[in-house]
């Protein structure tokens, strides 16, 4: 039996969701090994695990997979040009290996006019791994240069974490992180992928860390890369060593509890839920969040947006609609959109019924050709903006003032964004 004082973790290194499955429960009682999967499925999770709780910035270029990409055909495009260039894969190659994290396929590849293309052991790779159409897959580096390893993202992959945080007052979900070299020596640790994709955890540019001898260890966040930095004190007085454990709680906006433990399993010399008690709860306020307008970059830190008192079609014109039964609308770009400064889009007021359980702080998809970015809310009352990302997508796709953008809402927190 689960109690609150259990947590269980999945290999994306976040709480399970404890809402077991009937199916998976049936099975159980009736003799059914819920355990019994194929060393595919093994090598897979393995794979995931390595990447989300071991690994920092491994993580070269995301897919979003398409029907078209799972299809049973002669060959493959996957990788387009800007691809190629960040798996450094050149036209003097002639296949590359591809695996979750040991069994390998080898894959040739097929060049026509400067455009590669992968033969049928993609599908065999694809179906090997039970890929299916709107997974994101990440391709990372490995030690060879033509060998990579694939981690593999569920369209759905909250409904396996606790998004609800369970048993904690925040209704965020615990993670860790294993502590390999990279962090040791850098300082820099990266954020688990899953927690910068759930709603609710709520990061600014200072964090602090409450570790369990009372102590707030305050380091810094960077939005660009979603990793923590100047935790090289944080390393040296905890004694900090590699496959060492840091368990993240969170408590409040850009506050979390650090349960720590060590490579043997056994937790560190101090009471966690004291901590939590007498020093996060009674003594830690909780930050205003400020919502950024159109501000200059100098401004930007102190800038407070009333959302309620400007009106979204002057910075935008809408269209909306549906296709195929998905929710669509088009932005016209305009300066402040393209400039840096993390002005993103507002949502039509149409789309209220879609983002009215979003919260400040949730994160949507934005899939635009394959490649996939992740954004942050702004809410106030019924209006919502997209925020923090916002930049990095657009200079991702070089768009440019007066460009077109057309929204198509095609799943949960997820929207495909065509130049039209």
């Amino acid at each position: 039996m689960i109690t609150e004082k259990e947590e269980i973790y999945n290999p994306y290194a976040v709480e399970i969701n404890y809402s077991i499955p009937p199916k998976i429960a049936s099975s159980s009682s009736e003799g059914g090994n819920v355990l019994d999967v194929s060393d595919i499925e093994i090598d897979k999770l393995c794979g995931n695990f390595c990447y989300n709780a071991y690994n920092n910035w491994h993580g070269l270029f995301d897919l979003v997979l398409r029907q078209k990409h799972l299809r049973k055909r002669d060959h493959y495009k996957i990788f387009k040009r800007k691809a190629c260039q960040k798996l450094c894969i050149f036209e003097s190659m002639d296949w590359v290996k591809l695996c979750f994290k040991n069994l390998t396929w080898i894959v040739k590849l097929k060049w026509m006019d400067g455009k590669v293309y992968l033969d049928r052991k993609w599908y065999s790779f694809a179906k090997a791994g039970n890929l299916k159409k709107r997974d994101t897959i990440v391709f990372q580096m490995t030690g060879n240069s033509q060998k990579f390893e694939v981690s593999v993202f569920e369209s759905d992959i909250l409904k396996n974490c606790n998004t609800s945080g369970i048993g904690h007052r925040t209704g965020v979900m615990s993670w860790f992180k294993m502590i390999n070299e990279n962090v040791l020596s850098s300082g820099q640790m990266e954020i688990t992928r899953v927690v910068m994709q759930s709603s609710g955890a709520i990061f600014h540019e200072k964090v602090n860390l409450i570790m369990g001898g009372a102590e707030t260890v305050i380091v810094e966040f960077c939005a660009v890369r979603n990793f923590l930095t100047g935790m090289s004190k944080l390393i040296q007085q905890y004694h900090v060593e590699e496959d060492d454990v840091l368990v993240f709680r969170y408590v409040s906006p850009s506050t979390f509890s650090v349960g720590f433990f060590k490579s043997s399993g056994m937790a560190f010399n101090y009471n966690m839920e004291t901590t939590i008690v007498s020093t996060t709860m009674n003594n830690v306020q909780e930050p205003e969040v400020i919502l950024i307008s159109d501000s200059s970059v100098e401004m930007v830190e102190e800038a407070v947006l009333n959302l309620d008192n400007e009106e979204e079609d002057n910075n935008m014109d809408f269209g909306a609609g549906d296709i195929e039964d998905n929710v669509f609308f088009q932005v016209t770009l305009k300066r402040s959109h393209v400039d840096e400064k993390y002005h993103g889009v507002y949502l039509p007021k149409t789309l209220y019924s879609t983002f009215n359980s979003w919260s400040r702080g949730t994160t949507i998809r934005l899939i635009c050709g394959d490649n996939v970015y992740y954004v942050a809310a702004l809410r106030n009352q019924k209006i919502c903006r997209l925020g923090r990302g916002w930049t990095e997508f657009t200079i991702g796709n070089e768009f440019e003032e007066g460009q077109i953008l057309q929204f198509i809402y095609v799943a949960d927190k997820t929207f495909q964004v065509d130049v039209v």
